[in-house]
């Protein structure tokens, strides 16, 4: 699945056939400068928003200078907007989607009151494994009829694997069976390796160190790429710190933080911004996402 990116223009003035040349910050080459010319009345552009103040960065190559949704770029904290039950983000010409996360504790859900409410995809939970010493695998009882009864309901559809995973092997186990329960079933958006703490309990994976768990979270994406399916890693901000970001900067994160403004602005494409919403078609608190791309 290709991720289809929100991409934008900046009109620019053009007098005659004059050039016009600049000299600004080149996004990716460590800050040095480079001089562009742009030879044409239109130029793509992207913000860097890295403090709050928007500022304009052109590249000499075009393929940079796309105007997508850049996670290496800080988001703008005065763009954080709530709006009901929702939070939203408006600037940077950015159109960002809505969406829930449910598992067979969300028990019937109503997608088409779901649809209706706002929300416009779905994280659905397909397994996991036990925390136990033994580390058994499950899979979500709800699973596949969730995830047809959300694509009837005109919702886009992705998936995320609950992990307790203590070796690289088991990382690879389970984006195996991960696979076996989608049952090739195609998915809208990515399939999320959501690795979390156990807290108030003893758990076979409290010995876990930093570096070895970035290893669990890349061999699960691996794997399951090889499948056909995009990968993403989820994580709520303690585990999201843990994590070497550049041994993973080719995969998607969905981070997790429940407030109206997150305190890390980059880094991630989606954000689950609450765990207790009020959403028709769900019954009890409900987790809301926010999604920065189109997938």
């Amino acid at each position: 699945m290709k991720r289809k990116f929100i991409k934008t223009v900046l009109l620019i003035s053009v007098i005659a056939s004059s050039l016009l040349t600049c000299s600004c910050n080149k996004p990716d080459d460590g800050g040095k400068i480079a001089e562009v010319t742009v030879a044409s009345s239109f130029a793509d552009y992207s913000y860097n928003n890295e403090s709050s103040t928007t500022s304009l960065n052109i590249s000499a190559n075009s393929q940079q200078n796309s105007g997508v949704f850049d996670k290496s770029i800080g988001l703008d904290l005065n763009n954080f907007v709530r709006e009901g039950n929702f939070i939203t983000y408006n600037g940077d010409e950015l159109t960002p989607v809505q969406g829930t996360d449910i598992s067979s504790y969300s028990g019937q859900v109503d997608f088409g009151a779901l649809k209706a409410s706002g929300i416009d995809f779905v994280m659905v939970r397909l397994g996991g494994r036990g925390y136990g010493e033994s580390g058994a695998l499950y899979a979500d009882d709800f699973a596949l009829s969730n995830i047809k009864s959300a694509k009837s309901a005109g919702l886009k559809v992705g998936a995320y694997f609950f992990s307790q995973a203590i070796s690289e092997e088991e990382a690879k186990e389970e984006a195996d069976y991960a696979s076996e329960i989608l049952q090739g079933e195609a998915l809208d958006f990515p399939v999320a390796f959501d690795w979390e703490n156990i807290e108030g309990e003893s758990a076979r994976t409290d010995s876990v160190d930093n570096s070895t768990l970035t290893g669990f979270a890349k061999a699960f994406c691996e794997e399951i790429k090889s499948k056909g399916y995009t990968p993403m890693i989820y994580a709520k901000s303690a585990v999201f710190e843990r994590y070497n970001l550049d041994s993973l900067e080719n995969i998607d994160f969905w981070y997790a933080e429940y407030a109206d403004i997150p305190s890390v602005t980059k880094g991630y494409t989606m954000w689950q911004y609450s765990e207790s919403a009020e959403l028709d078609g769900i019954s009890g608190g409900a987790d809301l996402n926010l999604c920065f791309v189109e997938y």
